[in-house]
């Protein structure tokens, strides 16, 4: 197989094996594209942060102007990422008018409220092309000649399949989050700083330039933060005068700064909004930075426990080896440690936060690998790559194959459809991912939001919803208080128990998948006479 990978191959086969691998990577990202998105309103999201790069694109779409995200704070990510997902909003409206659900933009806003889970399962698919073109970025990274001098192929194949396996790339390749677009990002930065460093074509320092403002047009910390790999080179640069590099640099750098510019000119609210949330201590972990830092390790040790051992005895390796002398060491280092000092200052925990992290020290591990001559001790830290892989993998399979029975909601919503026509209904917790009947969305808004609610929630009181699939009836207990009212008497009464899959819960430990009967989502009903009943999948 190896001597297959040795052999030189034409654009043609190299066409036939991307297809067939992108064919594979799809494939396996179906669930996990599909989760959540089956009509689904505008109310709910099953997974955070997916509405705002839609919503900017969709505001674009709308008045017709690059600059229609300015002002608003639904649009809290940078104007890149909503131009990126542009085409599947305009997919989707043709869609729409070809199944004749809508005729006019009006028409479109309608149906995109009533169900966005069109939309999102379209751009999803954005997400998928990113992390799969993030894997081809790692392959040419791990086959360069400055990273691995033996020209083997067997470093390429442990990387690749160590980051796709990964559980967060697994799993936020399949979602429209930010992360994702992040690490691909910064393994491409990998990629052209390690050309710019060996041949210095300006191909390089503009793919560089690019790369790192999609990445500032998307989320400003972490692009700013990770320009920190220059060090290494400019440090080697300065020393030896090499004036012409330096030049290079410096050109580089106004580039930059015009192309940061521009992106804020474009939409200046998501920067002053997220220089905003850096500066207030939004929870305590953001004053004492040491718990989140904490966090972020046990969720690399308790999550990718083998990666963890392996990081260790590459660093043992790198040391003996003297490695880490070597100005790619730190290149890849540097932001990977700014990273893990800097963030927990930035914000609050989560475990998707660590991905950046994770892709570099797979890049780290797999390099040393390739350029230690320690055979023995190199073999152990292979031996616990591929059983990284295959735990990794474990868990991809896990996810997928709960999210295959879509959200827990399901089961409730389909429960109150089935008793609401005799009964009434009264639910403990948040708006569920059905449409409702305009009476239910009026006293949702009554009691549950106050006198000022958002646009969405105006706009629904103000329509019939369509008769399939069907509407729901029923009130929602906020602030205490029901939606139905004072004095209103309730058949049965609806409380969640338990965590949903697509929550932080599972992410943090994700070995709580494999116990997911105890922990995961479920309904308990109960009976005005006392009885109880659980709802579950």
């Amino acid at each position: 197989m190896l001597n297959f990978f040795r052999k030189p191959m034409g654009w043609l086969a190299i066409s036939a094996i991307l297809l067939g691998a992108f064919a594979l990577w799809a494939g396996l990202h179906y669930w996990i594209v599909a989760y959540g998105t089956d009509n689904v309103p505008l109310t709910r999201a099953y997974v955070g942060d997916e509405q705002a790069p839609l919503s900017g694109a969709l505001h674009m779409a709308q008045a017709k102007s690059l600059f229609a995200m300015q002002g608003r704070d639904s649009d809290y990510y940078g104007p890149v990422f909503s131009a990126l997902v542009a085409p599947a909003v305009a997919l989707d409206y043709l869609d729409r008018m070809r199944l004749g659900l809508v005729k006019t933009a009006e028409d479109y806003k309608l149906s995109y409220t009533l169900d966005w889970g069109r939309a999102l399962f379209k751009a999803r698919w954005i997400s998928v092309l990113c992390g799969f073109i993030g894997l081809i970025a790692l392959w040419y990274l791990l086959s360069d000649e400055s990273l691995n001098p033996r020209n083997k192929k067997t470093g390429p194949i442990l990387g690749v399949l160590l980051l796709a396996t990964n559980f967060y790339y697994f799993l936020y390749s399949g979602w429209l989050r930010h992360w994702i677009f992040l690490t691909v990002f910064l393994v491409a930065q990998f990629l052209f700083l390690v050309k710019i460093k060996k041949s210095s074509k300006k191909i390089h320092w503009f793919g560089f330039l690019a790369v790192s403002l999609m990445g500032f047009g998307i989320s400003m910390h972490s692009a700013l933060i990770y320009q920190i790999m220059w060090l290494p080179l400019l440090y080697n640069w300065a020393r030896n005068s090499n004036w012409r590099e330096l030049k290079k640099f410096l050109i580089y750098l106004i580039l930059y700064g015009v192309g940061l510019a521009l992106i804020i000119f474009w939409n200046p609210t998501p920067y002053f909004r997220l220089w905003a949330f850096s500066e207030v201590p939004t929870t305590h972990l953001a004053i004492n930075p040491l718990p989140v830092l904490g966090y972020y390790l046990g969720v690399i040790v308790f999550n990718q426990p083998f990666l963890a051992v392996s990081f260790l005895a590459g660093l043992f390796l790198a040391f003996k080896t003297r490695l880490y002398k070597e100005g790619w060491f730190w290149m890849m280092a540097l932001p990977a440690l700014a990273h893990l000092i800097l963030f927990p200052f930035l914000f609050h925990a989560e475990p998707r936060y660590i991905m950046p992290v994770t892709a570099v020290i797979i890049i780290l591990c797999v390099c040393i690998l390739q350029r230690s001559e320690m055979k023995r001790l190199g073999l152990v830290v292979a031996g616990l790559l591929a059983a990284e892989i295959a735990f990794q993998s474990a868990m991809d399979f896990r996810w997928s194959w709960l999210a295959s029975f879509g959200p827990e909601e399901k089961i409730a919503i389909s429960y109150i459809r089935s008793v609401e026509d005799k009964s009434r209904i009264l639910f403990f917790g948040h708006i569920l991912g059905a449409s409702h009947t305009k009476e239910s969305y009026v006293k949702f808004v009554q009691v549950c939001i106050g006198a000022n609610p958002a646009d969405l929630f105006k706009y629904l009181t103000t329509i019939d919803p369509p008769g399939q699939p069907k509407p729901l009836s029923v009130d929602y207990v906020c602030r205490e208080k029901s939606s139905g009212g004072p004095g209103v008497k309730y058949d049965y009464f609806l409380t969640p128990v338990g965590f949903e899959l697509a929550s932080n819960f599972f992410e943090e430990r994700t070995l709580r998948m494999w116990f997911s009967k105890d922990l995961r989502l479920t309904y308990k009903v109960t009976g005005t006479g006392g009885a109880t009943k659980d709802l579950t999948f």
